[in-house]
C-alpha cells in the first residue's frame, strides 16, 4: 500500500492482523506508568485545579476510549499545547500527539459548529486569512482594535478577554519588504559578497590551524549555503523586523535565502482542535518545502512554534509525501547557525548565551502560548498569564548544545 493510500484510510478500517481488533493508533499509550512527571511540569495544571493534566488527557483518556467510552472530556480544550509534557516524560509517551488528536475529535464530534466557542476559535485559529485585511490598513486596524469599546464588544460577543491587547500590525509586511528588496536574487548577491569578504579575512587563519569547518570555494560552497525561510504569519504581519534581521544575519554568513509562498504552520489550529484546517495548511507547506529540500535547501524558522510544527507535529499527524524529509531538514534559525557556523569568533551577531549556559532548550516555548491569542474565553485570562511567572522560576530541562551528530533530535528531548 502506498503512503498516500495509507494516509487517506479511515482509522476505523485499520485492524490488528492477528486479533482482528481495531489497531491502537497511539503507540506508546501503554508505556505510561503513571509517574505524574508530566502533570508536575504542566503550566496549566499548576494554575487550574480543575484541569486533570497531561496524564489524563493523553494515555488515560485513550485507554477509556478503547474500553468503549467515546466521549472526550472537554478539559482537553484547556491544554496550551506547549509540549512541556513531551519533554518531561521519561517513557517518551507521545503526549502532545494524543492531545492534538483528542482535541480534534472533541471539536469534530462534541462541539456545536454554531456555538460561540467554535466560531471564535475557528476565526482566531485562521489568523492568516484575516491578517492580510488588517495589514492593508495597519494604522486604522491598530487604532480600532485598541479602543475600549472594541475590547468590550469582543468580550461580550466573542468571549475574548478585554484585558487582552491584540498584536499590532506592522506598517509593512515582511513579504512586501522582501519583494521590494529584490527577493531571492538580491539575497544571492548579498550572500556571495559576504562569502567573498569572509573568505578574505578567515581563509589564512583557518588554513594555518587546519580548521575542519573550512568550506570549499566557488559553486560547491554556494550550493551548500542555501536556506528556505519559513517565516510564519506573526513575523510577516506583526514583527517583520525579526524576519528582516534574520535574513540579514544569514546573508552575512554567506547563505542564499529564499522565501516561498507558505501557509500558517498550524500551531493555533492544533491548539484549538481545528484539525481539518491544520491538515490543509500542512499539506501546502509540505509540498512547497519538500520541493526545495529536494533542490538542496535546508528549512529554517525564526519561530520555535513553527519549527516544532514542521519537525514534530507534521510527522506525528500526517503522512503526506515529503513529510519526513521536511521534518529532517528543518531547523530553528539560531540552532542552524550553532550547528554549521563558528559563533565564537568573526561573528556578525552577538555571542549568544541562553539561561542554561551551554545547554540547548528542548521545549517548544519557555512559556506556553498566550491563550487569549488563540481564542480562549475571558475566564482563561488568569490561566494564560499565571504560567509566565511560574515558568520564570522553574528550571527548563535541556540537552547538550546541538552538534552535527545530534542536531536532528534537539527539539523534543
Amino acid at each position: 500500500m502506498s503512503e498516500k493510500e495509507a494516509e487517506s484510510r479511515d482509522p476505523s478500517e485499520l485492524q490488528d492482523v492477528f486479533s482482528g481488533e481495531p489497531m491502537d493508533l497511539r503507540p506508546g499509550s501503554d508505556d505510561c506508568y503513571k509517574c505524574s512527571t508530566c502533570d508536575t511540569e504542566c503550566p496549566v495544571a499548576e494554575v487550574d485545579d480543575d484541569f486533570p493534566g497531561p496524564k489524563f488527557q493523553g494515555p488515560e483518556q485513550w485507554r477509556l476510549k478503547r474500553k468503549g467510552d467515546h466521549d472526550i472530556d472537554d478539559s482537553v480544550m484547556s491544554c496550551s499545547n506547549c509540549m512541556r509534557c513531551d519533554d518531561a516524560c521519561p517513557s517518551e509517551v507521545p503526549l502532545s500527539q494524543m492531545h492534538n488528536t483528542a482535541r480534534g475529535d472533541y471539536v469534530e464530534s462534541q462541539m456545536s459548529k454554531f456555538s460561540r466557542e467554535y466560531i471564535r476559535n475557528r476565526i482566531l485559529s485562521n489568523y492568516g486569512k484575516l491578517a492580510p485585511l488588517g495589514a492593508r490598513f495597519p494604522r486604522l486596524t491598530n487604532f480600532v482594535m485598541g479602543l475600549s469599546v472594541t475590547k468590550f464588544v469582543n468580550e461580550k460577543v466573542m468571549g475574548i478577554a478585554s484585558q487582552r491587547d491584540f498584536p499590532e500590525f506592522a506598517t509593512e509586511t515582511f513579504t512586501d519588504w522582501w519583494d521590494k528588496r529584490g527577493g531571492a536574487a538580491t539575497s544571492k548577491k548579498r550572500a556571495q559578497e559576504a562569502r567573498e569578504k569572509r573568505s578574505d579575512t578567515t581563509s589564512e587563519t583557518r588554513a594555518g590551524r587546519d580548521d575542519p569547518r573550512e568550506m570549499g570555494s566557488g559553486e560547491s560552497a554556494a550550493n551548500d549555503k542555501r536556506v528556505a525561510y519559513f517565516h510564519g504569519d506573526y513575523s510577516n504581519y506583526n514583527t517583520p523586523e525579526v524576519a528582516k534581521a534574520m535574513v540579514r544575519v544569514f546573508e552575512q554568513f554567506g547563505y542564499e535565502v529564499v522565501v516561498p509562498d507558505q501557509r500558517c504552520s498550524g500551531t493555533p489550529m492544533f491548539a484549538n482542535g481545528m484539525m481539518d484546517d491544520a491538515r490543509r495548511a500542512a499539506k501546502f507547506n509540505i509540498e512547497t518545502f519538500a520541493a526545495l529540500v529536494e533542490q538542496g535547501y535546508d528549512v529554517i524558522c525564526s519561530c520555535t512554534s513553527c519549527s516544532m510544527a514542521l519537525r514534530q507535529e507534521y510527522p506525528e499527524l500526517y503522512s503526506f509525501d515529503g513529510t519526513a524529509k521536511v521534518a529532517a531538514n528543518t531547523f530553528e534559525a539560531l540552532e542552524y547557525l550553532r550547528v554549521h557556523e563558528d559563533l565564537e569568533e568573526n561573528s556578525p551577531i552577538p555571542r549568544f548565551r541562553n539561561p542554561s549556559s551551554e545547554n540547548w532548550p528542548t521545549t517548544r516555548r519557555v512559556t506556553p502560548e498566550i491563550r487569549g491569542s488563540t481564542g480562549k474565553p475571558s475566564n482563561y485570562y488568569r490561566h494564560s498569564t499565571a504560567p509566565i511567572r511560574w515558568t520564570l522560576v522553574t528550571p527548563v530541562r535541556a540537552s547538550a548544545a546541538p552538534t552535527a551528530g545530534n542536531r536532528r533530535n534537539t527539539t523534543r528531548r
